[in-house]
């Protein structure tokens, strides 16, 4: 499964709002997931067309939406709260340049090795990404259950596995015990975007975490990547600090929003607003 989302115009062929369903969390969650974007909607419009696209969806079942308004667009919020959608978190967007990286870094393992993962390493990579998250935007969800965001992650690096990114696992040099993971894709030719990392919550310390994401970013610039890009949730201020000692630019905040609209009574077959 790519995990490339394929936009489409609404309405078609040529109308503004740009939308896609999101297959894998589609899959997982058995309802319909969508993503739509909206920055090329003029301010006036795009309450309208918001509503219109959103009166086209499923009506028999639970539906889903994200969207995203960067910090310098956020007078577009009122059309989206008028829609019902709602806040869930802000993310920053982090960009290195991995050539200057490279040349300074000297990653101390401090006891433990990055490899690239196998088939055989996937049930301990989807134990540590089932259980290594708490604040990403679906945990933060009241109306999506803290179990189904975790089974979520754990499909994720499976996903990960089978789209062909690059998944790196992080080993105790001791044990052998694989107690980390990181994995990026490529978004541009020369630009790798790490799409997800986590480690053991008991190692959750910048003694194990730095020299793992060190590792990882000179993995990515042996592998031809010029720069590496990432996004961090502002409840994550752990991340925050690490990506800014790495030598990461942080910066366009963006906020995320959902939209949710759940499956009508079983009773009745009909969806009552």
């Amino acid at each position: 499964m790519s995990l490339t989302l394929r936009f489409e115009r609404f309405p078609a062929p040529g109308g503004l709002l740009r939308v896609a369903s999101v297959p894998w969390d589609s899959q997982h969650f058995g309802f319909p997931f969508f993503q739509v974007r909206c920055e090329e909607v003029p301010l006036d419009r795009l309450a309208m067309e918001l509503a219109s696209w959103l009166s086209t969806l499923p009506r028999d079942r639970a539906c889903f939406v994200h969207t995203t308004l960067p910090a310098s667009r956020l007078s577009r919020a009122g059309a989206l709260i008028a829609n019902r959608f709602y806040p869930v978190e802000t993310f920053y967007e982090a960009r290195l340049e991995l050539a200057p990286f490279a040349r300074s870094c000297n990653p101390k393992w401090e006891g433990a090795q990055l490899r690239e993962a196998t088939e055989a390493d996937l049930p301990r990579l989807r134990e540590l990404s089932g259980a290594a998250f708490s604040s990403l935007r679906l945990h933060l969800d009241t109306n999506l259950s803290r179990e189904g965001a975790d089974r979520r992650m754990r499909q994720w690096i499976e996903n990960s596995f089978r789209a062909g990114e690059r998944v790196l696992a992080y080993d105790q040099r001791l044990t052998g015990e694989t107690i980390g993971l990181i994995t990026y894709r490529r978004t541009e030719p020369t630009v790798a975007y790490f799409s997800l990392t986590a480690i053991e919550r008991s190692r959750q310390s910048a003694g194990f975490v730095v020299p793992m994401f060190e590792a990882a970013l000179r993995d990515c610039a042996e592998q031809g990547y010029q720069t590496a890009t990432l996004r961090i949730s502002s409840n994550n201020r752990g991340s925050l600090n690490l990506a800014t000692s790495l030598g990461f630019r942080v910066d366009n905040a963006v906020m995320g929003f959902h939209w949710f609209r759940p499956a009508p009574p079983a009773d009745t077959g009909s969806f009552q607003t």
